[in-house]
């Protein structure tokens, strides 16, 4: 068994995000849960049935290899900045430290989207090299 708290310390590790800090347990669960959902929905190539799973416990109830939490914590990044992306009123400007220009909106969001794109080509690549680990190479992308 694998618990889903082993796939969410990767995936915090990889995000700052004092919103998610914030909230109660309970609040957080439901959200990570969320990510943890749609990431599942995403991984269509796991050799492990990832719908196996106890969400009483918060637990695969299969035990999943290392490159498979991290193929999972980074779809749950995706999961997380999708909504920051789609949201013009998370759009805030930030600082330049080099010279305190306020960089645009439109800026601000055409980084996010770089973001987002590279994670997706880190991701698809992990699961190019999983599916070829596995010898499903033939299907690894559909």
């Amino acid at each position: 068994m694998t618990p889903y708290s082993n796939v969410y310390k990767r995936f915090l590790r990889k995000i700052t995000d004092y919103g998610l800090a914030e909230l109660s347990n309970e609040d957080m669960e439901d959200i990570m849960n969320g990510y943890l959902d749609s990431a599942i929905s995403l991984f269509t190539k796991c050799e492990k049935d990832l719908s196996d799973r106890d969400d009483e416990k918060q637990c695969f109830n299969d035990s999943l290899t290392d490159i498979e939490q991290e193929i999972l914590s980074r779809l749950l990044v995706i999961e997380w900045i999708e909504p920051q992306i789609n949201s013009i009123m998370n759009l805030q400007p930030i600082l330049n430290d080099h010279d305190f220009e306020t960089y645009s909106q439109a800026n601000f969001l055409k980084v996010k989207i770089e973001l987002k794109n590279d994670l997706q080509s880190e991701i698809d690549n992990l699961m190019v090299n999983y599916t070829y680990d596995i010898g499903d190479i033939e299907n690894c992308l559909g």
